[in-house]
C-alpha cells in the first residue's frame, strides 16, 4: 500500500513542447537569386517565373543547329551575295523560273525579265509578284487609252453632226470613200498620227477628205466617183474588196458600243448602194 500510495502522489508534470513558427508562403521569385545588374534587365520582363525563363532558354539553344542566313557586309563579294539569293530561294538558273505574265509578256520579254530577276535575287514568289504588278499596270493603262479614244471619236462625230447637220452622213460617206480609193491598206481611220491621235479621230482631216470628194463628185461626176467601171472610180471587184473590208468579223460594223460603228454601218450602205446602182 505505501508503494501505491507513493505513485499516486507523484504528479506528473506536462512536457514542454516548441510552439510552431507560422508558416510564410510567399511566392518565389527568381530575380532575387540573380545579380542586381540583370534583374532589371528589360529582357527579362516577359518572364513571370523560373520555368518560362528556362523553356525560353531551351528553345533558344534548339535554334542554334537551324539554317540560318549570314548578311555580308560592306567587304560581300558578288558570290558572297549569290549565296544569300540562294538560301533565300533563288532558282539555280533564270530559266527555271516558272513566272505567268498573261497575254501581255511575250516569250522574248518574259525571258528578259526571268534573266533580271535571277541577277538581283529574286525568289519565285517575288519574280511572280513584279510580273504581276507589271501586267496590272499595263492593262489599267491599255484600258484608259481605250476608253480616252472612244471619247475622241463621239467629241468628233458630236462636232462634224454639229458643223454638217444633215449632210453628216453623205459627207462622212465622201470622207470615207477618198480614204479607202487612196489610202489603200497603209492609211485608215485607224492610222496613228503619231501625237496619240488616230487619223479618225482628227476633225480637221476628215473635214477635208470629204471636201475631196465633193470636188471629185462635183468635177468628176457620181458616176466617176461613185464607183461605176470608168476610171478614177470604184470598180464592182473594188466595192466588194472594201465591203468585205469593213464587215470582216471583229471589226467595230459588228459592235453596237464601239465608237467607229455608226461610221462604218453608214459606210457599208452606200458602198451596197453603189454596188447595186
Amino acid at each position: 500500500m505505501a508503494e501505491e500510495t507513493q505513485v499516486a502522489d507523484v504528479v506528473a508534470e506536462p512536457v514542454a513542447t516548441e510552439a510552431p513558427s507560422e508558416a510564410v508562403n510567399q511566392e518565389f521569385n527568381f530575380r532575387e537569386h540573380i545579380s542586381e545588374e540583370l534583374r532589371e534587365d528589360p529582357s527579362l520582363s516577359g518572364y513571370k517565373d523560373l520555368n518560362s525563363m528556362a523553356k525560353s532558354l531551351i528553345n533558344a539553344q534548339k535554334m542554334v543547329g537551324a539554317d540560318k542566313v549570314a548578311i555580308p557586309g560592306s567587304w560581300a563579294t558578288d558570290d558572297d551575295w549569290s549565296q544569300v539569293y540562294s538560301k533565300l530561294g533563288r532558282p539555280d538558273e533564270a530559266a527555271s523560273y516558272e513566272l505567268d505574265g498573261g497575254e501581255l509578256v511575250d516569250e522574248t520579254s518574259m525571258g528578259h525579265f526571268k534573266e533580271m530577276a535571277h541577277k538581283a535575287g529574286l525568289n519565285a514568289k517575288q519574280a511572280q509578284m513584279i510580273i504581276s504588278g507589271y501586267t496590272d499596270m499595263v492593262t489599267e493603262a491599255n484600258t484608259q487609252t481605250q476608253t480616252q479614244s472612244e471619247d475622241k471619236q463621239i467629241a468628233m462625230e458630236t462636232e462634224l453632226k454639229k458643223d454638217w447637220g444633215e449632210r453628216y452622213g453623205r459627207n462622212l460617206a465622201q470622207a470615207n470613200a477618198v480614204l479607202d480609193q487612196f489610202g489603200g491598206e497603209e492609211i485608215s481611220t485607224e492610222t496613228d498620227l503619231g501625237n496619240g491621235q488616230r487619223l479618225g479621230d482628227n476633225k480637221e482631216i476628215i473635214k477635208f477628205l470629204s471636201k475631196v470628194g465633193n470636188f471629185m463628185h462635183e468635177k468628176i461626176g457620181e458616176d466617176s466617183f461613185s464607183g461605176r467601171d470608168s476610171e478614177p472610180g470604184l470598180k464592182d471587184s473594188d466595192i466588194d474588196s472594201m465591203l468585205a473590208k469593213l464587215t470582216a468579223p471583229n471589226t467595230p460594223y459588228w459592235d453596237k458600243n464601239h465608237p467607229q460603228h455608226d461610221i462604218d454601218v453608214n459606210e457599208a450602205l452606200r458602198l451596197r448602194e453603189l454596188r447595186n446602182g
